[in-house]
């Protein structure tokens, strides 16, 4: 029998001993035989490492993120609170489900491949994305990663990996493609350019912007939009552009621009700086509006009134003498 306790030194000085026993015949009497060995610093790194375990455990359930670890078995073999949390199942249910069984039916052989691969190849798994499903049937979105575990002789005896809910950020790419689904359909031209580059090129162009100039957004990007310019775009506006993008400012103006083939339109253009939350700037926002028709209006409208203004100066004229005679009348008569 082998039994391990706390001794004393005749200096008062404590040391971690083990004592073995056992009954042998001795000069023809049985005697007991006992070894006492100092184990003091087998006993030291035993408390080491169950510091080391506790440290680590408690890491571990502190993560907001799920981990586990199975065998080659596709037994569950460690897995923190949150696993548990999650997934509402207990200790017992736990321990008795295999991998594939946290997930809905129409992704378990997706999960089934994934751990056979990582098994027999030992080929880490990264960005797996399945639904975890909850003992009430309910199925969160997660992404795993999972790493073969092996022995201290290389040989794969399981695997571990954590998983992360991805709700939200699942949420924030449904909501970035409807806004980016809503400009690339939106009525007006819009872009987007990358003042970090040289000479501020445009990185993204609609379906509206390609629609107005003619240009793809493979010939569009890469180029400034000083290509719209041509010999009849009058200088006011550009040096206005030109002001709001060195001051960093927003700016609305109108001029004429040039479509691809050559053609003549008129531009409603306004430019906004686009930051981050630290006031950093990242992109330059630009809103195009065809407004052509309307300067061909307002055109029409400023012929049509200027020769109303001549037509009622010849009537004035006209009609100037005989109002001086009738009034001439007037007098008379009173």
């Amino acid at each position: 029998e082998e039994y391990e306790t706390v001794f004393l030194t005749l200096d008062d000085e404590a040391f971690w001993g083990s004592i073995t026993a056992e009954l042998a015949e001795i000069d023809g009497e049985k005697r007991i035989v006992g070894t006492l060995k100092d184990i003091t610093d087998r006993r030291e790194k035993q408390r080491a490492l169950q510091e080391e375990r506790a440290f680590i455990d408690g890491i571990v359930d502190s993560l907001p993120d799920i981990f586990y670890a199975f065998d080659t078995e596709g037994s569950l073999v460690e897995y923190n609170d949150q696993l548990a949390t999650v997934t509402e199942y207990d200790q017992q249910e736990l321990e008795s489900m295999a991998p594939w069984e946290f997930v809905p039916g129409s992704e378990q052989e997706m999960v089934i491949d994934a751990v056979n691969r990582l098994v027999e190849s030992e080929e880490q798994i990264d960005n797996l994305e399945a639904h975890l499903m909850t003992k009430t049937g309910d199925e969160i979105p997660y992404e795993f990663s999972i790493s073969p575990l092996s022995d201290g002789n290389g040989t794969v005896i399981g695997f571990t990996g954590v998983g992360r809910d991805i709700s939200e950020r699942q949420e924030r790419e449904r909501e970035l493609k409807r806004k980016t689904r809503a400009m690339e359909k939106a009525p007006i031209g819009i872009s987007l350019s990358d003042p970090q580059q040289e000479d501020n090129p445009l990185i993204y162009v609609n379906e509206r912007y390609e629609e107005m100039t003619g240009y793809t957004s493979e010939e569009a990007t890469g180029e400034n939009c000083r290509r719209l310019q041509g010999e009849e775009t009058a200088s006011q506006p550009v040096v206005e552009i030109r002001e709001a993008i060195d001051d960093r400012r927003p700016v609305t103006t109108e001029l004429r621009n040039y479509r691809k083939d050559g053609s003549e339109f008129w531009n409603r253009l306004s430019i906004a700086p686009v930051r981050d939350n630290d006031g950093n700037l990242l992109n330059f926002v630009g809103f195009q509006q065809d407004i052509t028709e309307q300067k061909e209006s307002e055109r029409k409208l400023k012929r049509q009134n200027e020769r109303l203004e001549k037509f009622t100066s010849v009537i004035s004229h006209d009609l100037r003498n005989p109002i001086g005679i009738a009034e001439g009348y007037v007098d008379l008569a009173e």
